[in-house]
């Protein structure tokens, strides 16, 4: 048993150690195998790649970071600020909509409703739009339908 435990962490030192290559693909995949990690150190690390200079590599990280349902135990810490920040501020559309997307997979959270009525309300993108509703709807709170005159 303790063996395992320490093939574990060593696997996961490695897999930490690759999230700073230079290689992009190195890092995405890394960020990748993390996924089903609650590991406080690796989520330090995979929450550095929330600024990544590859999209690819910040929508992977974004995903690993956050998604409770690829996890055996709980997130270590409170992901909605990197989720909010992504999703409002990322040059990317396809990371704001990923980050959009996870921030409705999480638990209710004020937070989290206030950013995805501000993206409703700001946003042209019509899948952003869409997956911010979705969202929206995930923490409780479902759209009146606009009528215009």
């Amino acid at each position: 048993m303790i063996r395992r435990d320490h093939e574990e962490d060593s696997k996961i030192e490695r897999l930490i150690s690759r999230l700073s290559s230079p290689d992009i693909d190195t890092r995405r995949s890394a960020a990748l195998a993390l996924d089903h990690e609650s590991d406080p150190n690796a989520m330090i690390h995979l929450k550095r790649l929330a600024d990544d200079k590859s999209s690819s590599v910040r929508r992977v990280a974004l995903h690993s970071i956050s998604c409770a349902a690829c996890k055996e135990e709980p997130i270590p810490y409170d992901v909605i600020p990197v989720l909010i920040k992504s999703a409002e501020s990322d040059t990317s559309i396809r990371v704001r909509r990923v980050a959009t997307h996870l921030l409705g997979n999480q638990q209710t959270d004020l937070r989290a409703r206030e950013v995805l009525r501000k993206i409703l309300q700001t946003a042209s993108d019509e899948k952003l739009l869409r997956i911010a509703k979705w969202s929206l709807a995930q923490h409780g709170e479902e759209l009146q339908t606009r009528c215009d005159p």
